[in-house]
């Protein structure tokens, strides 16, 4: 069995909107981890690969058991809004020339803090429709009225 690879972190030393992790070895698939802190506000993310913000993204979700939804020909793989910070893991198939499969769950600490409001998951199952090539860069950017505070973290793990 392959063992995984640490190909990248990215952990913010102040506030800011984008946690990046650039140029990571190619591999197969991709174990990905972010840690998204609050600062202020909501926060409201969305996941690019390589860069490309072109309509070559598609999804399907449901938060907390509910209906679902689907998106098609998006420009990122959208996580949502967050009224507090939240947890993040992709499960990504990236094997050249095929598209690229991306798994997400995610939890966060609910409409608001403390102990009488309870946590909320999403899933969402996607891909990016490029088939040259392989992801080499992830990008995870937040739209909304917050920004990510220091020491949010996009860590990348890899294995063939």
């Amino acid at each position: 069995m392959a063992e995984w690879t640490l190909l990248g972190e990215h952990t913010l030393t102040g506030t800011a909107d984008i946690l990046e992790v650039a140029g990571f070895d190619a591999k197969n698939y991709l174990y990905v981890q972010a840690s998204l802190i609050q600062a202020s506000s909501t926060i409201d993310t969305y996941l690019t690969v390589n860069s490309d913000t072109a309509s070559n993204y598609c999804l399907r979700g449901e938060a907390n058991g509910g209906s679902g939804f689907t998106l098609t020909s998006q420009t990122s793989f959208a996580n949502g809004g967050d009224p507090t910070s939240s947890f993040l893991t992709y499960d990504i198939s990236n094997i050249d020339g095929k598209e690229k499969l991306i798994m997400l769950n995610k939890i966060d600490g609910g409409a608001a803090s403390g102990a009488g409001d309870a946590p909320e998951r999403t899933q969402r199952f996607g891909k990016w429709i490029t088939t040259s090539g392989q992801i080499t860069t992830i990008t995870i950017t937040n739209t909304g009225a917050g920004d990510f505070a220091s020491t949010s973290n996009l860590t990348i793990f890899g294995t063939d």
